[in-house]
Order: C-alpha cells, then sequence, then structure tokens
C-alpha cells in the first residue's frame, strides 16, 4: 500500500495504516486517512476518493474563519453526499486573529509542543465527537483533516494512533512525513494571499514537523492525563467507543 497519496489538488495525503499496533496486530490500510486543505478537490480527486478509497466522512479540524478565507471541502463526492464533522480545535468564541495573537502571547511563537498541548485541552470535546465518529466507522472511511494537516491534524491522528497500540516512535515518526508536503503547502498558502509578513524562509522554516515536537507532546499528554486513552474518556468519550475503534481499525 502506499502512505503518501497524490491528488491533482491537495497535500499532505496520507493512509495511516500499515504500523504495527496492538497485541500484535496492524493498523488496517484504507480506513482513516488524514490530509490538508481538501477546497480545491477536482472531480477526478472526488471519484477516487469515493471510488478507490470508500470515504464518507469527513472531520475538518479548522476553525470557522479559515473555511472562509480558503474555502469549505468539497464534502459531495462525485454526486455522494458525504457526512461532514466541523470540529474547530480552536475556540469559536474568538476570532482566528484573536486565537493566533493570544496564543503567541501566551506561548510565543516557537513554543510549539506547548501550543498543541492547548489546542488538544480547549478542542477536547471537538476530539471527542471526532472518535465517536471513528468509532461508528463501520463500512466506510474518514479522512481528517485542517489546513496544512500537520498540526490540529497531529494532534488528533497521535492520539488515534496511540489508542491503537502504535509505538511512541512510529507516532513521531508518522508526524515527520509532513514535511515532505511543506513546499506544496507553501504554495497553497501564497495562492490564497495569506503568507505571513515575515522573510519566507523564516515562516516556510517555521512549518516542519520535526519528530522530537510530537515525543514532547506526547510526554506532555503523559504527564497532565495519564494517556491517550484517560484524555479521550475525561474528554467525554467512552470506553466502550474506544474498545469499538480498536477492533475496527486494527487486524
Amino acid at each position: 500500500m502506499d502512505r503518501h497519496i497524490e491528488f491533482e489538488a491537495t497535500f499532505n495525503f496520507r493512509d495511516i495504516g500499515g504500523y504495527p499496533a496492538a497485541d500484535g496486530g496492524t493498523v488496517r490500510w484504507r480506513r482513516i486517512f488524514r490530509s490538508g486543505a481538501l477546497d480545491q478537490l477536482t472531480d477526478a480527486d472526488q471519484l477516487r476518493i469515493r471510488d478507490e478509497f470508500g470515504v464518507s466522512s469527513i472531520v475538518d479540524l479548522r476553525h470557522p474563519d479559515e473555511t472562509e478565507m480558503y474555502g469549505p471541502p468539497r464534502t459531495v463526492l462525485a454526486g455522494t453526499e458525504v457526512t461532514c464533522c466541523d470540529a474547530s480545535l480552536m475556540r469559536k468564541d474568538e476570532t482566528y486573529a484573536q486565537h493566533v495573537v493570544r496564543v503567541n502571547d501566551l506561548y510565543g511563537p516557537e513554543q510549539t509542543t506547548e501550543k498543541y498541548g492547548y489546542l488538544m485541552t480547549t478542542g477536547r470535546a471537538e476530539i471527542a465527537r471526532a472518535f465517536e465518529l471513528f468509532a461508528d466507522a463501520d463500512a466506510h472511511s474518514v479522512i481528517v483533516h485542517c489546513t496544512a494537516g500537520k498540526d490540529r491534524t497531529g494532534i488528533v491522528i497521535a492520539l488515534l494512533l496511540d489508542v491503537l497500540g502504535v509505538a511512541r516512535e512510529q507516532i513521531a515518526a508518522d508526524y515527520e512525513l509532513s514535511n515532505k508536503a511543506v513546499p506544496h503547502l507553501a504554495a497553497y498558502i501564497e495562492a490564497k494571499g495569506r503568507k505571513p509578513e515575515l522573510p519566507r524562509d523564516e515562516w516556510v522554516a517555521r512549518m516542519a514537523t520535526p519528530a522530537k515536537r510530537m515525543t514532547d507532546l506526547m510526554d506532555l499528554l503523559d504527564r497532565e492525563h495519564g494517556s491517550a486513552r484517560q484524555f479521550l474518556t475525561g474528554s467525554g468519550v467512552s470506553e466502550a467507543s474506544l474498545d469499538r475503534i480498536v477492533d475496527l481499525l486494527v487486524e
């Protein structure tokens, strides 16, 4: 199976299958995908997603302002209505710009692990909604995405892989794979007229996804919540739903 999947008009689209999981199992291929923005999918892309990969649900982790700025995901895949779970990890009682300013004031522009921890906490109710959808994904596949497909998507996928029993080193390595998509992401942001007021080399470098950042986040998760499973049950996901997810996604 190919982990990196190329489309005409999206980027950072990957399958999370194939990783060694709990009790000697393996994460099932072609069940959960992670991606960057889906607003530019062509008709051919949509047909592939529907017919080749069997997707009928999308978890959109972006703030409503981002949907306004970049456009909604194309959620009608070749005429088939798709369930779209709008699950912003950012607070909806403030604008996207207000969020960026406030979080930078709290942590500074370089404290990415701390920002991830903040998003994981403020977005825990929406993360719980996503996990309930995973538990209900019996006969179809799910795409989890944000604008870049690396930060918020990386948080949710890391929690999922941890629940499935994937080793922390492998979770961090999966996160690091988003480095391959940084040039595509930079081009997308520039085409949308949303590039930061910084030298290009500087803001592109900030989009890197070093494995250590995810390792640090998982350490923070353990310190503050005990484990991914404890974090999720504390967020409202039932033990039965988590067991169901493992049954569905590990073979």
